[in-house]
């Protein structure tokens, strides 16, 4: 009987010493767990942080993008608005020059006109001959008013120095009475609409002469 009690005992007890193993296994299990959950989870939350960096640098270079673009956009609307602006400016000032150009024969033919009269001849002028003459200068005087309001003004370049911009040399004659470059006959007056030349002046040019002295000592 008392072998019996003891060895029921001792199964008890191993039993026990089961249990006791079993549940420190299950607990060491658990803490492994835990770490590797630990290890994870940071791992994770790495991850997720290098992630959320890489999408922040994604935006804040698609905003550097968005925002060259707005300003290339905004640079270009303002070059187009100031150079429609001006265009409707040379539009305005220079949309009569083929008119213009037109007229100005008008105003030639005034003007060769009255030179062509000989002016020393006045006592053999009738009335009615010099009442034409002053009406065709008259008429020359308005249109040359008209040309100016208009922005359109002659270029009488008489004594000045020869400006290619404006002139148009149609001969050169040697002389010692005026620079060489000097305009000494305009043949045809020049005009200029605004800013811009509208027709050049035909002019002749004065010459420096050639050294006599020179050539005759040669």
């Amino acid at each position: 009987m008392v072998d019996n009690k003891e060895n029921k005992t001792d199964k008890n007890n191993h039993k026990n010493f089961n249990k006791d193993l079993l549940k420190e296994e299950v607990t060491n299990d658990d803490s492994l767990k835990d770490e590797l959950s630990n290890g994870d989870k940071e791992k994770i939350d790495n991850e997720n942080q290098e992630s959320i960096d890489d999408k922040d640098r994604d935006l804040l270079s698609e905003v550097s993008d968005l925002k060259d673009q707005l300003l290339r956009s905004m640079a270009e609307v303002e070059n187009i608005r100031k150079r429609s602006k001006k265009e409707l400016e040379d539009t305005n000032k220079y949309a009569i020059t083929g008119f213009a150009r037109d007229i100005l024969s008008i105003s030639d033919n005034l003007r060769r006109a009255l030179e062509s009269i000989d002016n020393n001849d006045d006592t053999e002028k009738s009335e009615s001959f010099k009442n034409l003459i002053e009406g065709v200068e008259l008429t020359e005087r308005e249109l040359i008013s008209v040309l100016n309001r208009y922005g359109i003004n002659k270029v009488d370049p008489i004594g000045e120095r020869f400006d290619v911009k404006f002139h148009q040399a149609m001969f050169e004659e040697e002389t010692s009475e005026h620079d060489s470059g000097t305009v000494i006959q305009v043949m045809q007056f020049g005009y200029v609409i605004q800013d811009r030349l509208l027709r050049p002046a035909m002019v002749g040019v004065a010459k420096k002469p050639k050294d006599n002295d020179t050539n005759g000592e040669n």
